[in-house]
């Protein structure tokens, strides 16, 4: 276990005696050791070879072979949260201007007032105990969301894009956080033989939070809302209905949980597409020589326990592609883009290339996963007039085979 102490660092040994006597009493009181050191090489092997936990160090400025500053910046790698005292008798500003930029908590000179090194010793302690405590709870705070973030890719691992001779789905999701961490839901799931439910949803906020409420949708949705149906009428808008009354009721302590989300039923076996919206950018159908969207977003989820959504049906042959997104793809989430919903339409419509959509050049081979999704992301940032997206981004794309 570490030593919890004060170190001492002057090349006089009589200096170190003086300071060790000041500060006995103060030392015994906090339940620190006092450790001496004639140079900064001895103090950084007393450190290592004791097992010290060093809450304040006290160095002299100018000692051979390494000066207090030098020393305090490769101690300070060492032991991160060590407060650092300086103590000189010299006052020449070039010292002065590198004991500034070497993070001093307080400059003292010589001879030292020992009332006033007592006070700075108490106030260095104290400011030790509160950056410790800090960096305990930050770290804290990234452990859990790193754990967060794994949870979260275990989900997405376990979605199981269905394989079907006759259709096509790709999906491209873009965390905003450096964890790699989403607030965006997706899942597609398979209905009897020719029927595939595709969900979309975005979570509110950024967090740890994020995670596990996506694990909440993944856990509840196929047992409470798909099953039960798997041999009958399937409605997307009783389907938003009962599970935003689900969602209510989960995060009842939660009231500022909102959940964007929208549902797709395709069914290969009619050409048709039932789909409804509460809260997300409305999806968007590209036809070889038309670009639309669908249905207009209604309340998120979460909002209220009595929110009704409605449905919207559409043809869908081939070659069509349905584009179902978070809006961290939409650019009303970027302050000072200005723009019309048809420049957001042009450029899904302009990420697809005739080619693409022509049965004559790709015939039965033709597939989602031509659809370039980093040709419509380079778009959208060229709208929004930026590099990188601000927020989480899904993208899901659907199309049948020829």
């Amino acid at each position: 276990m570490n030593r919890p102490a004060v170190l001492l660092v002057d090349d006089e040994p009589e200096i170190l005696n003086s300071l060790g006597r000041n500060i006995r009493s103060w030392c015994s009181e906090q339940g620190l050791e006092i450790v001496s050191a004639e140079s900064a090489a001895e103090a950084e092997r007393r450190v290592e070879a004791d097992d010290l936990e060093v809450h304040i160090v006290i160095s002299d400025q100018r000692m051979p072979g390494m000066k207090g500053d030098e020393f305090l910046r490769r101690f300070k790698s060492l032991q991160p949260d060590a407060v650092a005292l300086v103590l000189t008798g010299y006052t020449e500003m070039k010292d002065i201007e590198k004991l500034l930029n070497s993070d001093i908590f307080a400059y003292l000179l010589k001879p030292w007032d020992r009332e006033r090194l007592i006070i700075e010793l108490r106030k260095a302690e104290k400011y030790y105990q509160t950056r410790k405590q800090e960096r305990i709870v930050r770290e804290k705070i990234e452990k859990e969301l790193e754990l967060g973030a794994e949870f979260q890719k275990a989900l997405q691992r376990n979605v199981s894009i269905p394989k079907d001779k006759r259709v096509d789905f790709h999906v491209s999701s873009i965390a905003a956080s450096h964890l790699d961490f989403s607030g965006d839901y997706y899942d597609i799931i398979k209905i009897g033989e020719k029927r595939f439910l595709i969900l979309v949803g975005d979570v509110a906020g950024h967090g740890l939070n994020t995670a596990f409420i996506g694990g909440i949708l993944k856990s509840i949705i196929y047992p409470e809302f798909i099953k039960p149906f798997t041999g009958g009428d399937f409605s997307t808008s009783r389907f938003l209905r009962e599970l935003n009354r689900r969602i209510v009721e989960i995060m009842h302590n939660l009231p500022d949980v909102l959940i964007a989300f929208s549902a797709a039923l395709l069914d290969i076996g009619t050409g048709s597409l039932l789909y409804s919206n509460a809260g997300l950018p409305p999806a968007v159908l590209v036809r070889l020589d038309d670009v639309a969207t669908l249905e207009a977003p209604q309340m998120p989820l979460g909002a209220s326990d009595s929110l009704e959504f409605s449905e919207h049906k559409v043809n869908f042959e081939a070659p069509d592609v349905l584009l179902m997104y978070t809006d961290g793809l939409h650019p009303t989430g970027y302050p000072g883009v200005s723009f019309v919903e048809k420049d957001l339409l042009d450029a899904f419509h302009r990420s697809f290339s005739r080619n693409a959509l022509d049965k004559g050049n790709y015939g039965s081979t033709y597939k989602c996963s031509d659809v370039d999704h980093e040709r419509v992301f380079s778009r959208v940032k060229n709208l929004i007039g930026t590099e990188s997206f601000d927020d989480d981004v899904t993208l899901l794309s659907c199309c049948l085979r020829w």
